[in-house]
């Protein structure tokens, strides 16, 4: 466990048992808090998965391109979503550089999200759907599930064709008004600041919302958006609205990372109207990470993955008995953020970014054919 998290220890508790200036039940609920505080970081430390934040002093805020330093920070944000707000608290301020903190939640929607300010970025990360919590659990599920496509509105006024998942629009309506104050507050203090929107699944839609937002406000449009990175996303509105993020951002600022057959990046169906933006990062079967890899090879792709899923099936009805341990199916765990980092992180380590040659200088309205929604 990092030292830190051993460290924070809450002063009012030392003051009180020294002092005795406070009441006994006080000092009690004092302690309870500090011991529920502790035990959620400590498991959090203990989970194998678990990757600390600190890379902001690698971050490259002038990025204008992919850049694995940066993919690599915002995907560990986009994990962190997922933590206890003192957990999120923590390993921001472990961070080697000085930052500027905020929480975000919503109760109705059981909206939450974290942003952070340091040197001349500020990174938002929106939670994925929980599933941990069961209460939270059902409301994020309520939130993606209501399929049905609304006016996509920015700053309150309706954007002209473009639709978007009501749930997801619902869902970022709770909280937007606090994040915009944030972003605001933060750019005003140094106007030079670029946003990076980072999350992973429901959060991943969320994000791809909050950018296209960005993007028709009049006050900052495009360029205060320094990049869109998610991780497990599914498809967030019609065409137009794909357009919008698409269109504005280029492949060059958005990343839209699918590992094989992670089943929420083919949902909502296309056949109810919904398209993907661009800026596809395919992880192939091998684990390799491939940039605008084509429709007919991913779908080929695919299938190697589901054969391999259904013989691990097959052998995990066979061996279970036997009380021998085989990985979930890749179905399932296509999905897991952690391994969307460690596909990553393994790309960095080689330092190639796989490109198919056939398909990179294709046009930008070639992601909005009929087909080529995935």
């Amino acid at each position: 466990m990092p030292q830190s998290a051993s460290s924070q220890v809450n002063p009012q508790i030392t003051d009180a048992v020294t002092q005795s200036e406070i009441l006994p039940d006080e000092i009690q609920g004092l302690v309870r808090k500090e011991i529920e505080n502790h035990v959620s970081l400590v498991l959090a430390y203990q989970n194998p998965n678990y990757e600390p934040l600190p890379l902001t002093h690698l971050f490259n805020e002038q990025a204008n391109d992919w850049d694995f330093n940066n993919a690599v920070c915002l995907v560990k944000a986009a994990a962190l979503a997922y933590q206890r707000k003192e957990i999120v608290e923590l390993e921001i301020a472990r961070c080697p550089v000085k930052t500027q903190f905020r929480f975000f939640e919503g109760y109705e929607t059981d909206t939450q999200a974290f942003a952070f300010a340091f040197n001349d970025a500020i990174i938002v990360s929106f939670r994925g759907t929980e599933t941990q919590d069961s209460h939270a659990q059902v409301k994020d599920l309520m939130t993606d599930t209501k399929f049905k496509l609304v006016d996509f509105k920015a700053d309150g006024n309706k954007v002209p064709g473009a639709e978007v998942h009501e749930g997801f629009q619902l869902a970022l309506d709770e909280i937007w008004g606090d994040v915009l104050s944030f972003i605001d507050r933060e750019v005003e203090s140094n106007p030079r600041r670029r946003v990076w929107l980072c999350s992973h699944s429901l959060g991943g839609a969320l994000a791809t919302v909050a950018a296209a937002r960005l993007i028709k406000n009049d006050k900052y449009e495009e360029a205060i958006i320094g990049g869109l990175y998610t991780i497990g996303q599914p498809r967030v509105g019609n065409r137009a609205f794909a357009e919008i993020v698409s269109h504005t951002l280029q492949e060059s600022r958005v990343a839209r990372l699918v590992n094989n057959n992670d089943l929420v990046t083919m949902l909502p169906p296309t056949s109810m109207d919904y398209w993907h933006i661009s800026g596809r990062r395919y992880i192939n079967d091998k684990g390799e990470l491939i940039h605008n890899m084509s429709d007919k090879l991913i779908k080929e792709d695919r299938k190697k993955g589901q054969r391999r899923w259904f013989v691990k099936f097959i052998l995990i009805i066979l061996v279970k008995t036997f009380g021998l341990k085989i990985k979930l199916p890749s179905i399932i765990t296509d999905h897991d953020r952690y391994n969307y980092l460690k596909f990553i992180k393994k790309a960095q380590r080689l330092q190639v970014l796989y490109k198919n040659k056939e398909f990179e200088q294709k046009p930008l309205s070639g992601w909005f054919s009929k087909s080529n929604r995935r």
